[in-house]
């Protein structure tokens, strides 16, 4: 849990054997095509989804003494996601915004995708190497089984009435 007032509308929390949450990984804050120029509640988002990251580098530092990590955030507003990266350099935390996305709303337009390719396979190979120094060091404390599942990584996205919203009109 982190210190922000509001849970993030998604997080991709690590779980251990006993469905325990390890760390948070990933996390994301969205807005409903109703609520997209409502930039004062857009702006209090990005906050949020720093403070998220940054709360979550300090634990994983702080449980396992990993501060190379690199972890993700998603900003969803209407159909567009923006993805950024956080990462530790010393005592500072360095943001950067790294690719803008359109979130398909049609088969039609998954097949357009394809011109997004390369820049997505590129930042999911980014995010890997961002979280693999996470993952080694939650193995080597035996809090996870050596060959981690897909059951232990869990994606938590209905937790606010705003995302709610944001699925019925998707």
């Amino acid at each position: 849990m982190t210190s922000s007032h509001k849970e993030p509308d998604m997080v991709l929390e690590m779980k251990d054997a006993s469905n325990r949450t390890i760390c948070d990984l990933v996390f994301g804050e969205a807005t409903s095509h109703a609520q997209q120029n409502q930039q004062k509640k857009n702006a209090k988002d990005l906050v949020r989804l720093g403070l998220n990251l940054k709360d979550s580098l300090d634990n994983i530092e702080d449980r396992y003494g990993v501060r190379d990590a690199v972890l993700t955030g998603a900003h969803i507003v209407a159909d567009n996601m923006g993805i950024y990266l956080m990462a530790r350099c010393g005592n500072i935390y360095l943001v950067s915004h790294e690719q803008d996305f359109v979130i398909p709303d049609s088969f039609k337009s998954i097949l357009l995708m394809n011109s997004q390719y390369k820049a997505f396979h590129e930042l999911v190979l980014t995010i890997h190497d961002g979280i693999a120094p996470v993952l080694q060091a939650v193995g080597r404390t035996g809090a996870i089984i050596p060959n981690p599942t897909v059951h232990m990584l869990r994606c938590t996205t209905a937790r606010s009435p705003e995302f709610k919203t944001y699925l019925r009109k998707g």
